[in-house]
């Protein structure tokens, strides 16, 4: 039988996970670019530590994530903003961009 910790952020898939891929399909229908969003969620990672660190009372949980939660939480947040994209492309909202 395998522990699991008791600390979300050592573990690469937590609680917040669908709340990074949240963020990402709400840029997506705010129209903020794909790049764009790519960078800001790994330089949020990149400081997020530290921001824990110094205000930990707005964080629910203020341990620093581990490299493995982090990169996954960089992944939900595009798979988010894509799984967006499709969505308004189905709904109409958006063109289906060619295939190069």
């Amino acid at each position: 039988m395998t522990v699991l910790p008791t600390d979300p952020n050592q573990v690469p898939v937590d609680k917040f996970t669908a709340a990074h891929f949240a963020v990402g399909a709400l840029t997506c229908f705010l129209s903020i670019p794909f790049g764009y969003v790519a960078m800001g969620a790994v330089a949020f990672e990149l400081i997020e530590d530290r921001l824990k660190r110094n205000n930990p009372g707005i964080f629910p949980v203020p341990t620093a994530d581990s490299k493995n939660n982090a990169l996954v939480d960089v992944g939900a947040v595009l798979v988010g903003w894509v799984t967006g994209e499709q969505i308004e492309i189905l709904a109409g909202r958006k063109p289906r961009r060619p295939i190069r």
